[in-house]
């Protein structure tokens, strides 16, 4: 059996989007990403002014609307995950840097997004599993569990920073010399 290989520039960029010359780059996949989720944020906005969605859920001490809105946050952030693992890629090609500078830039935006993320859907979480915990008066470890988490998420970004301070002040040294 023979192995053909494949010698054109095409690359699958993990969402089934080929990057070349006549297709979408992985920025307009960033792109078309960000569009998406902003339609399904828009969308669940509508969906929640239905009335009937004001009712609670038979058996339990949510509404409706705050079931539906805890799923499409859940959905929303896991866009901006995705969201955020390719704008990491996109930092880390465009930037015109040192290798490493570019991917601690790279990861430092993906963390900062997803922390972002983590915290806009923090509300419609919160409506859908608090009352849940609050019947046993646990309300309190949603908070401290979305805290944790959120540290975490800084903590990822801030060691991305401090790892990269030495290659950024040599980069940006060598800048300022070369400009006198």
């Amino acid at each position: 059996m023979s192995q053909q290989t494949d010698t054109s520039d095409d690359r699958d960029d993990g969402l089934g989007v080929v990057d070349d010359a006549d297709g979408p780059t992985r920025l307009e996949s960033v792109v078309k990403l960000f569009l998406g989720t902003l339609a399904v944020v828009a969308f669940g906005y509508l969906l929640s002014l239905v009335p009937p969605f004001e009712r609670p859920l038979p058996g339990t001490p949510i509404t409706v609307e705050a079931a539906l809105l805890g799923v499409l946050a859940l959905v929303v952030f896991g866009l901006f995950v995705v969201i955020a693992d390719e704008l990491e890629t996109v930092a880390a090609e465009r930037l015109d840097g040192p290798g490493d500078v570019d991917e601690a830039a790279g990861g430092i935006l993906k963390y900062l997004v997803v922390f972002l993320a983590f915290l806009a859907v923090y509300d419609p979480l919160a409506r859908a599993v608090v009352p849940f915990l609050a019947e046993t008066g646990n309300a309190w470890l949603f908070d401290a569990a979305y805290t944790v988490v959120a540290l975490l998420l800084l903590a990822l970004a801030a060691a991305l920073v401090y790892t990269s301070l030495d290659p950024l002040a040599e980069m940006l040294t060598g800048y300022v010399e070369s400009e006198e």
